[in-house]
């Protein structure tokens, strides 16, 4: 529902860390085993048959501001691989500088969005990585209404455009 600028500018300031720490937020981090949240998340496996567990609303908050949803997807081996978190945009600021100052290496860059109706609107987007896995928090996600933060492994990454790169190659 928006034209992100975002994305190209971050290409030019994206830089990979050497730390071998991987990156958590409230405990929950890549690697976990899928009994860490079946007690306080609904589970049940995707249409790819991977199990899923999912938390709306959310119980947790992160530098002081309530999260709109977690939802946690689990590899073949149920280990979680992706963890994505939305928020209300407002909430953005304070996300931002807990999740910096306790991983400073993350840089962040301001540019804005588009609406439909052509509204440009201030944002923010604040990306990190290390050798395996790579944390991505925006002001907004798929929506004006709603911020987003991902935690993924690096593997899954390149599998999805590996992917994406096949079906356009289809033709």
């Amino acid at each position: 529902m928006k034209k992100c600028l975002i994305p190209a500018v971050l290409l030019s300031v994206l830089s990979f860390s050497s730390e071998s720490a991987d990156y958590s937020i409230k405990g929950m981090e890549i690697g976990a085993s899928v009994e860490s949240y079946k007690d306080s998340y609904d589970c049940s496996p995707g249409k790819d048959g991977l199990l899923r567990c999912y938390q709306s609303p959310a119980k947790i908050t992160v530098g002081g501001e309530k999260l709109k949803t977690v939802l946690i997807k689990f590899g073949p081996d149920q280990k979680a691989e992706a963890i994505t978190f939305n928020f209300d945009p407002d909430s953005f600021p304070g996300i931002r500088d807990a999740v910096t100052q306790k991983y400073p290496k993350i840089k962040c860059v301001k540019g804005e969005v588009k609406t439909l109706m052509g509204v440009a609107l201030p944002s923010e987007s604040c990306i990190g990585m290390t050798a395996t896995e790579s944390i991505e928090f925006s002001k907004y996600g798929s929506s004006i209404d709603s911020g987003s933060a991902m935690i993924i492994k690096n593997s899954v990454v390149d599998q999805s455009i590996r992917q994406r790169q096949e079906k356009r190659s289809d033709i």
